[in-house]
């Protein structure tokens, strides 16, 4: 009998998360691959109150989960616009926030997992906010640019 060498994983979902209506209206599997392998890149870390009972779980990771396009394409064979399909459409159910945009500089994107699934469907619901653009390029004025005035 031979003995596999990889790692199990297991991987913890929040309570309610597949009976959800967001759950339910992720439409590729694609989208499902991606959610999966960003819940399992997650640290999970207790946290207990003063008198040490009460154990309440957070990500201690949030916002530095990072899932490049390279890794997709690694690991899954997945192309850049079907990767990028994914991570929008679970950005839109509200699963992930985008904390950092990849750009130029090889910055790769890093990942807020997000509670706002729990709410899609209501008037509730609030939609992502972009993330914060990091400025690159010259800007009108500088003394670099063509306009500019030494």
């Amino acid at each position: 009998m031979c003995k596999s060498k990889t790692k199990k994983l297991n991987i913890v979902l929040p309570a309610g998360l597949i009976s959800s209506k967001a759950f339910r209206d992720i439409k590729t599997a694609t989208a499902h691959v991606v959610l999966m392998e960003l819940y399992a890149s997650r640290r999970m870390v207790k946290n207990r109150n003063s008198n040490g009972k009460h154990v309440q779980w957070s990500i201690a990771n949030n916002g530095q989960i990072v899932f490049p396009y390279k890794k997709a394409k690694e690991k899954f064979g997945y192309g850049e616009r079907r990767f990028k399909n994914a991570i929008d459409h679970l950005e839109e159910l509200g699963f992930i926030n985008i904390e950092r945009g990849g750009g130029l500089e090889g910055n790769c994107n890093s990942f807020w997992i997000s509670e706002r699934w729990r709410k899609y469907g209501t008037s509730e619901f609030e939609p992502a906010k972009p993330p914060p653009k990091q400025p690159h390029g010259f800007k009108k004025g500088n003394k670099f640019g063509r306009n500019c005035k030494i």
